[in-house]
């Protein structure tokens, strides 16, 4: 037994259709708009969402991109935070950050022993953010030549 649902025609969407439709746009503007931290490790798994959903809809996700491209430009372009500090000097409130992974090194030439911090929670959603804007212009093709004034 084998069944296939077929999409109807764009020209012919059915009422059915058109509401999966509008789902789908409310569970993307939820997801982006749902209030989380800059640093929250959920951005993350959001992105991926976003990269998956242009993935599998192709040039359909277009209708999807102008509730999106703003959520996935800002985390492209977020400074990741770095600190480089003594490494018994604790006065930095920023070092309490769960997402901040940090390590020892030995700098001699800065004069020893440092604490070296990054906010890996931050560096990694630029890294998706970067991956899952790849994956919409990959989709997308032509259809988002509007967009590249804003991703440049």
């Amino acid at each position: 037994f084998f069944l296939m649902i077929r999409r109807p025609p764009r020209s012919t969407q059915s009422r059915s259709s058109a509401a999966s439709d509008v789902y789908k746009r409310q569970v993307l503007i939820q997801l982006q708009s749902s209030g989380l931290q800059r640093d929250d490790p959920q951005i993350t798994a959001i992105l991926s969402v976003y990269a998956n959903f242009a993935q599998a809809l192709g040039q359909d996700f277009a209708r999807f991109l102008p509730q999106i491209f703003d959520r996935v430009i800002d985390s492209a372009e977020l400074e990741v935070d770095f600190i480089l500090q003594d490494e018994l000097d604790t006065r930095d409130d920023r070092l309490d950050n769960e997402n901040m992974a940090k390590a020892s090194v030995n700098l001699k030439i800065l004069g020893g022993k440092k604490t070296l911090a990054v906010n890996t929670s931050l560096l990694e959603q630029k890294i998706t953010a970067s991956s899952t804007l790849f994956a919409i212009i990959d989709s997308l093709e032509k259809d988002f030549y509007q967009y590249v004034p804003r991703s440049c």
